[in-house]
């Protein structure tokens, strides 16, 4: 059972998750993505996106909001085995989306589900 701080910051992140989900952009732009750019910060595809969402995954863990899972390890291992010097590809954008979704479906789950 969660305790009312800790779903407090579950509400709070299933919140962000929502809005990683359907405010940022899934598209690659064609050119190369500068700070300057429309949009830039709402591009998945830029490396602090993936850097801003497995840190809220890693503080829910931490923190025993969630469990920890096997289908948010892989995604981790993805992320280890990534070469983030080069740019983006749609299989990274595919990942991103459906680590979204999982930890949304995960999030949404009643508090009684979510034990440490």
């Amino acid at each position: 059972m969660l305790t009312k701080e800790q779903d407090t910051k579950r509400l709070a992140y299933l919140d962000d998750f929502r809005k990683f989900r359907d405010i940022y952009l899934d598209d690659l732009p064609e050119g190369r993505l500068l700070p300057g750019c429309a949009n830039y910060s709402l591009y998945k595809c830029r490396t602090n996106f993936f850097n801003t969402v497995s840190l809220r995954i890693m503080i829910l863990i931490r923190k025993w909001v969630i469990p920890e899972n096997s289908e948010i390890d892989s995604f981790f291992e993805y992320m280890e085995s990534r070469n983030w010097q080069a740019f983006a590809t749609r299989k990274d954008i595919d990942v991103i989306n459906d680590v979204i979704h999982k930890m949304i479906r995960i999030l949404e789950s009643t508090p009684e589900t979510i034990k440490p």
